[in-house]
């Protein structure tokens, strides 16, 4: 035991370098960074109202009126006498991301309750993310000059009229059933709340995976071509105890890794999700996603965690048969990049789609896959489908076993030296 402890030490060593602790301390404060400055530009983007520029052709009283009704949302800025180039160059140089245009003749088309056409230029002043969410601008503004105008005949057409009833005269009161439960809220907040709390899930896990495996791969690798370990084989050590220490002092690296990664991308999503939690909305409607079930329980984050942590003993397994089937760094790439593809696969296709709804040759074969499992658990958790659970962590721990049998046996016999790929050269 004395001898296995002397040996672990030794992986820890290796593993906690400046080089890898590194990483791990400006990576969460990276993410937490980013975070706070989507959620600091999110803020500023619901505190702030876009301008927008109203060309007004007609000057009637009504028309007049329109900047009252566009000051809801918008900063407008009222303009006359000029034509639509002119009024664009206004748009451009005040950064505003509409201009509407309101044509001669416009009073005496709606009272007369003909439809009239207003010009809306939707100005794009720069090419970003951020310009996307200023897309739906020219729609809310004609939306509210819609809403104006037919406030305003309602109520000279017909007065005492609720203008609110002939807009909608049914309103919509949502509820939401899933998994045998009902909850008063809409679809649309459930499945915000659910995005915005479990796809994180997946890319830590998959990030972890990638991470621990190229550095336990690299540690091998390296200690074969600097010929310590033919040494290290040499010495009266159980040849298990190498491959325990080594898998051990990478388990406990990994699960401080995916510790850290997932503190960090949680408070990253925080900010790109806007806090849906913590936001008005989110205080009102989480009571009602508890009755609904769209929560985790200690008891799943329990499955969860040992789920992340069988997935990562599996991969780390892998890797390191396949770590001892290379004599050289530069080979190191060549044989994990099919692991890496394997590991994308299923991550890919559980972020933009539903695994059970593809094929039966499809599923199972993506299923087959020890990392699927570990994809999936949150979503499964949320909609209450532990016997997929139950089975995917049976089915790891499978793996797992038969990963460490495989290890030992290769690790047991002479085969250690002389397993390898030799990438095209000749025998």
């Amino acid at each position: 035991m004395r001898k296995f402890f002397v040996l672990f030490k030794k992986e820890v060593r290796e593993l906690l370098t400046p080089a890898m602790i590194l990483p791990l301390i400006l990576m969460p404060v990276l993410f937490n960074v980013v975070g706070r400055i989507a959620l600091s530009e999110k803020g500023k983007s619901e505190a702030e109202r876009p301008g927008i520029i109203l060309l007004d052709l007609d000057e009637s009283k009504m028309s007049k009126e329109l900047p009252r009704a566009l000051e809801r949302e918008f900063e407008p800025v009222y303009l006359t006498g000029l034509t639509d180039e002119e009024a664009l160059e206004t748009a451009r140089r005040e950064e505003a991301p509409v201009l509407l245009v309101i044509p001669s003749g416009f009073e005496k088309k709606i009272k007369g309750l003909n439809q009239e056409a207003a010009r809306v230029y939707s100005v794009i002043n720069n090419v970003s993310v951020k310009s996307a969410t200023k897309s739906s601008s020219a729609a809310r503004a004609l939306n509210l000059v819609n809403n104006y105008l037919k406030e305003n005949l309602v109520s000279v057409k017909f007065p005492g009229l609720n203008a609110d009833f002939l807009k909608n005269p049914v309103t919509r009161d949502d509820y939401t059933s899933m998994g045998g439960k009902t909850a008063h809220i809409g679809m649309a907040q459930v499945i915000g709340f659910i995005t915005s709390q479990t796809i994180f899930i997946p890319i830590v896990l998959f990030m972890v995976i990638i991470f621990a495996s190229q550095t336990i791969v690299s540690s091998v690798v390296s200690e074969k071509e600097n010929k310590t370990f033919e040494t290290l084989l040499s010495l009266p050590i159980n040849r298990n105890s190498i491959v325990f220490a080594k898998l051990l002092s990478a388990a406990l690296f990994s699960l401080l890794s995916t510790w850290v990664y997932m503190i960090g991308f949680k408070s990253f999503m925080a900010g790109a999700a806007g806090a849906a939690v913590s936001s008005s909305s989110g205080g009102m409607i989480a009571g009602e996603l508890a009755a609904l079930g769209a929560t985790i329980s200690p008891y799943g984050y329990s499955l969860l965690g040992l789920s992340l942590f069988l997935s990562i003993i599996c991969a780390l397994l892998i890797v390191l048969v396949l770590g001892l089937l290379v004599d050289n760094t530069k080979s190191v790439q060549a044989v994990i990049t099919p692991f890496m593809m394997v590991v994308i696969l299923p991550y890919l296709l559980v972020t933009i789609s539903d695994i059970n709804s593809l094929g039966p040759v499809f599923r199972y074969g993506l299923y087959a896959i020890p990392f699927t499992h570990s994809f999936t658990v949150s979503q499964n958790l949320l909609s209450g489908k532990y016997e997929l659970i139950y089975f995917g962590l049976l089915y790891q721990a499978v793996i797992a076993l038969l990963c460490t049998a495989a290890a030992t046996k290769i690790f047991s016999s002479d085969a250690i030296l002389t397993l390898k790929f030799n990438f095209g050269k000749k025998l």
